[in-house]
Order: structure tokens, then C-alpha cells, then sequence
């Protein structure tokens, strides 16, 4: 994740740990407060995207469903090929 991730989890992680993952409007009005001062440009842009991934993927977790379904995905389907 790098210095991005540093970022995210030094800067961003207090606001949100502990919180509802599924009230991201919330959380995600937190995040922007935190950097309102310095803009989201360079790292806080990609420590914001990365709490924005984070946040996506508990919410997917806390309904038990994958990412992509909960995102309205349809199932994917595929047929395997056979051997050779």
C-alpha cells in the first residue's frame, strides 16, 4: 500500500475504526474535514481512495455479500474449458 497507506491508516483510521461501516456518508464527511485544510491532492487523495476501498469492502462484509453484488453486479458466469 505504501505511504498512501501510511497516510490512511495514521490520519484516517481514528475517524472510522469502530464505526458503522455502512453509514460511509458519515464517515466519509469525517475523512474530508481531515484534510479540508490541505486539499485532496497527492497523498490525501489516494489515503481518501483508499479509505473509500476499505469502508467498500467492510460494507460488503458486514451484509455478507461480495463487493461486486453488493454494487449491483450481475452473477457472473462462466463456462470452464475443458482440459487440453
Amino acid at each position: 500500500v505504501g505511504i498512501a497507506g501510511d497516510v490512511a491508516v495514521e490520519e484516517l483510521a481514528p475517524l472510522v475504526v469502530g464505526e458503522d461501516p455502512r453509514d460511509t456518508e458519515r464517515l466519509f464527511a469525517r475523512a474530508e474535514s481531515r484534510f479540508r485544510a490541505t486539499g485532496f491532492a497527492g497523498l490525501a487523495a489516494r489515503a481518501y481512495c483508499a479509505l473509500d476501498v476499505a469502508l467498500w469492502d467492510a460494507k460488503a462484509k458486514a451484509a455478507g455479500v461480495p463487493l461486486a453484488k453488493l454494487l449491483g453486479a450481475p452473477a457472473a458466469r462462466f463456462e470452464p474449458h475443458p482440459p487440453g
